[in-house]
């Protein structure tokens, strides 16, 4: 189980990025430095020559197996840990008094009663929706990716995603992107947002929906991917929340930059 797979890695990209390359489950893509670079499966030695001609090269969500396999591959590696948190939806439950901040969380939200639907009335409504966020919200709490997000929608790369997008009106108060389940019965929670700031409980009760939604395309489990701490700390919230050890970091052939 990696939170990168065929949908999740898209949440990457941007306008800056640079000779996209999809190579048999390896993922990368060049920004205004090197490449960046993740993959969907573990490494074996027969993807070796690809990143070898693909160096120097930052990483996300490598398993430890994949960094050790670099190292005894000839390569540089500088790795750290960020954690990749999963979460099981197909008996997820709230009930008990450890989830009761949970349950609040989400009856508060359900009571605001925005319209829920699998898409977004137009492009608009999300460039508003992202600059509101990252004005009220953005680097104050969590990492603001409102660039990359931009770009995942106008590239129309939430087809064939789990898709949920919640409106108060004509304006667009939060959205949710899960990926279809693979053959493990796992899927990845590719991006997501809400307007917080203005709604208590709103990106509880998106992603409660979302997941409800996945288990019911026959999703098990999601990866939710990293983070930095306030994000974990969200993550965690969740019933049945695990962490997998997974590192991002960066790798270059030995003798490369001398």
């Amino acid at each position: 189980m990696k939170y990168i797979d065929k949908y999740s890695w898209r949440s990457f990209l941007s306008t800056q990025s640079k000779t996209v390359l999809e190579q048999d489950g390896i993922f990368c893509w060049r920004t205004r430095k090197n490449n960046q670079l993740s993959s969907d499966h573990l490494l074996t030695d027969a993807d070796i020559p690809l990143l070898q001609s693909l160096t120097p090269f930052n990483f996300f969500y490598f398993d430890p197996k994949d960094v050790e396999l670099l190292k005894n591959s000839g390569f540089n590696v500088k790795a750290r840990k960020d954690p990749d948190i999963t979460i099981p939806i197909k008996h997820m439950s709230l009930a008990g008094k450890k989830f009761k901040g949970l349950r609040g969380s989400i009856n508060k939200a359900e009571k605001y009663e925005l319209t829920i639907q699998d898409h977004y009335n137009n492009y608009d409504d999300v460039l508003e929706m992202l600059k509101r966020w990252s004005d009220t919200s953005g680097c104050k709490h969590f990492q603001d990716r409102s660039s990359k997000h931009k770009y995942f929608f106008k590239e129309n790369l939430e087809k064939d995603c789990i898709n949920i997008f919640m409106y108060d009106k004509e304006k667009l108060a939060s959205f949710a992107v899960i990926s279809p389940p693979d053959n493990s019965k796992c899927a990845s929670y590719v991006i997501g947002k809400s307007l917080c700031f203005f709604y208590p409980g709103l990106s509880e009760f998106t992603d409660w929906v979302a997941y409800e939604k996945a288990a019911l395309k026959g999703v098990e489990y999601v990866s939710l991917g990293g983070g930095g701490k306030s994000m974990r700390n969200y993550k965690m919230k969740f019933p049945g929340a695990f962490t997998l050890e997974s590192y991002d970091g960066s790798a270059e052939l030995e003798g490369e930059n001398k």
